[in-house]
Formats: structure tokens, sequence, C-alpha cells
């Protein structure tokens, strides 16, 4: 079995990203005024551009798969943690969602391991 993509991967890549650079030029240069009703929307349009190629390149490499998945867990960890800490919920549910943002981050920093090991942490 080969690793090399197949062309139903390269069409599938070619839209991503596409549509990584199409969505951050919407929301950089926006139609009417939308440009002006978001704050930093040229640096918000730069991130999606830059977030869009990183999920690209996670499809072929896996350090950027670890790299996407630190990223992406660590921010809903943080949240998680903060909510558990500093929202008005009920003690139970507080604790609970805090533990599950705590154990979040363990696997946070099993994915901060795998881009410099090379394993794959999915």
């Amino acid at each position: 079995m080969s690793n090399a993509p197949s062309i139903f991967d390269k069409i599938k890549y070619g839209f991503g990203i596409l549509g990584t650079f199409v969505g951050g030029a919407v929301i950089i240069y926006g139609p009417g005024t939308m440009p002006q009703e978001i704050p930093y929307h040229v640096e918000i349009g730069w991130g999606f551009i830059a977030f869009g190629g990183l999920m690209i390149l996670a499809l072929i490499n896996v350090r950027a798969k670890a790299l996407m998945l630190t990223l992406v867990t660590g921010f809903f960890s943080t949240g998680a943690v903060f909510a558990g800490l500093y929202a008005d919920l009920p003690t139970v549910q507080a604790a609970v969602i805090g533990i599950l943002g705590a154990l979040g981050w363990v696997y946070v920093l099993f994915c901060f391991a795998s881009i410099f090991t090379g394993k794959d942490p999915a």
C-alpha cells in the first residue's frame, strides 16, 4: 500500500487550501460594512489563514497534527478550568468541569511531547 495521496486526496487538499484563503479574505476585506464592525478584522483573517494552513499541514505531517491538537486542546482545557473556577455554577458541576479541564491538560502535555518525538498523538 502506497503512502502517496490519491487524486481524490489531492482534490480535497486543494479545496481545503482554497477555502482557507477565501475564508481569510472574506474576513479581511469583508462584504459591505463588516470590516468596520469587527475590530482587528485583518488580524483575525490572517489568524484564520494561518490556522487553516496548520490544519491542511496536519493532514500530511504528524508533528503539525500534534501542534494543532496542543493548541486546540490547550485552549479548550484552559477555558474549562477557568469556567470551573470562576463561573457561577453549582459546586459539583464546577468541580467536574474543572477536573475535566485539568485532565485535558494532561493530554495537552502528551501532545506537546509528541511534537518533538514524532509520535501520532491521536
